[in-house]
Formats: structure tokens, sequence, C-alpha cells
């Protein structure tokens, strides 16, 4: 099972994701044991959780989404309307186009990142409000002029990285098997947490920056512009109604230790000032 690798079904809405490479920079993580570590640790196995971990190294404050992705996009983005010079669109081109998006919904909803459809939609969603509200007018709008800030801040997820090192150092001294399996949980929900901030970040930045540029292109007439801002609006519609609940037990409560983290729930803490006659650790 790949938790977070249905990105690459959104690739041609939002790039290859680098984000991961970004935290590289400050975690070695072994992406092949990852899972097999939630895997093991969902079953009370720790072993193979170490190895998702390796020495800290100083991280980068930002990293900045490159300027020939966001173009790339909003060429492809432009190439799937098939908007003629008076604002016509084809419409069978188009309904292949949604067919096209509700397949790869269907495989993302399968995996954690079905969330992620959300922030792709409230976007999508606003483009056509974005452009009656005049945007195309506002000089001062850096947004709906696309020169938003192509950079992901990594202070919060730096933050975060360091809190998970420090459950593992609370994890290499637990007293019992309770104490030991609290402090588990703490550490994979801040690492799924650390992974999807940094996904969510990245992946926001990449669609608003496209969508501002789609929008706000002052070669091209109005009503191009116009139809642009409604098929936008329509792909928002498809990825709003398409999301589905988590498929299965497993992923609804490792979803559940993420929000957990996010909440600054700790299970450790709980248990501590929850204390049960618990079994020592072998």
């Amino acid at each position: 099972m790949n938790l977070f690798g249905a990105t690459k079904h959104l690739k041609d809405y939002t790039g290859d994701i680098v984000f991961f490479k970004q935290l590289a920079s400050a975690m070695v993580l072994n992406g092949s044991c990852f899972e097999q570590g939630l895997d093991d640790a969902t079953n009370g196995q720790t072993s193979l959780l170490e190895n998702i971990l390796g020495p800290f190294q100083p991280i980068v404050d930002c990293f900045v989404i490159k300027e020939s992705r966001i173009q790339n996009l909003v060429t492809t983005m432009l190439n799937r309307m098939s908007i003629d010079q008076t604002g016509t669109y084809y419409q069978k081109d188009w309904a292949s186009q949604k067919r096209n998006l509700a397949q790869k919904v269907e495989e993302i909803s399968q995996n954690l990142c079905v969330n992620l459809l959300q922030v792709i939609s409230d976007i999508y969603v606003k483009s056509q409000e974005l452009y009656q509200l005049g945007c195309r007018e506002s000089a001062n709008n850096d947004i709906c002029h696309g020169r938003n800030n192509r950079t992901i801040d990594m202070h919060d997820i730096q933050l975060l990285a360091m809190e998970v090192k420090e459950c593992q150092q609370r994890l290499d001294v637990a007293q019992n098997v309770d104490e030991h399996h609290a402090i588990e949980e703490d550490m994979i929900g801040k690492i799924l947490l650390v992974f999807w901030k940094g996904i969510c970040s990245e992946v926001e930045q990449v669609v608003s920056n496209v969508v501002a540029r789609i929008i706000n292109d002052t070669t091209v007439h109005p009503d191009v512009l116009s139809c642009r801002a409604a098929l936008l609006q329509d792909l928002g519609e498809i990825l709003e109604n398409a999301r589905a609940g988590l498929p299965d037990d497993y992923q609804v409560r490792l979803w559940q230790i993420m929000q957990d983290a996010r909440s600054g729930i700790s299970k450790h803490e709980i248990q501590l000032v929850q204390p049960t006659a618990p079994e020592k650790v072998r």
C-alpha cells in the first residue's frame, strides 16, 4: 500500500511532488521502510520503525517551485481545454477530459491523498469568482496575476521533524509496553503530519499559480478567459463531488492518528496521567 503515492495520479495538475527530496535534507527517509514501519507499529512491532529516521542535518528554511513547472502545467491545462479564439470549447473533448479526471479520482480515493482533492477543488471552484470580480484589471493583486509566492516555507515542517526525533528519544527509554505503544503512535502521527503538510503546501502553491495564469492571460479575448474560468470551476466541482471516505479501517486509523498530531493530542501524555498496570518492555 502506498499511503501518499496517489499524487502520481494528479501529476498533470500538480507536476512532480518535490517535497520529499527537500525533506531529505533534514531527515534521511527510507521510503521502502516507511510503510512497513507503520504496518509493524500498528501490529505492535517496532523493529523497523527506527529505519524510517536517520541523522538530523540542517534544513533549508524554504524552497522555491520552478517557473518551468508552473508554465508546463499551464500549457498542459490549456491544451486540455481546447478553447477557440471566440471562447467556445469542444464539448466532446472536454467530456473526455472530465471522465479521465474522474478515473484518477477513483484511484486516489483508495489512498490517504483523497483529502488532497479538497485542496485542489477549493482553488478551482473559486476560478470563475475571481475572474468575475475583475481580478484581470487588479494591478496590485499578485494572486490574480500569477505572481503569488512560489516559495514553500519549511520552518514549521522542520519543527515537526524535530519533534519526531524527540519521540524517538523517548521511545528508546520507554519503561513498559503501554508507554512504548503510546510514544509510537505519537511518532507515527507526527511523521504523517510532516508528509501531509509538505505535500499540501506544495500543491496549494502550484495549483494557485497555474489557475492565476490561466485566468489572467492578457494575450487572449475576455470571452476566452471567462470560458477558462468556467471550465476550471467545472473541474473543481468534479473533485468536490467525487471525494469519498477513506476505504478501510487501517487508513481511517492512520488519518485519525495524524489528526491527533495536528491537534496536539499526545497518547503518551494521556497514558502518563492515566496509568494502568503495564507490562514491562522485554
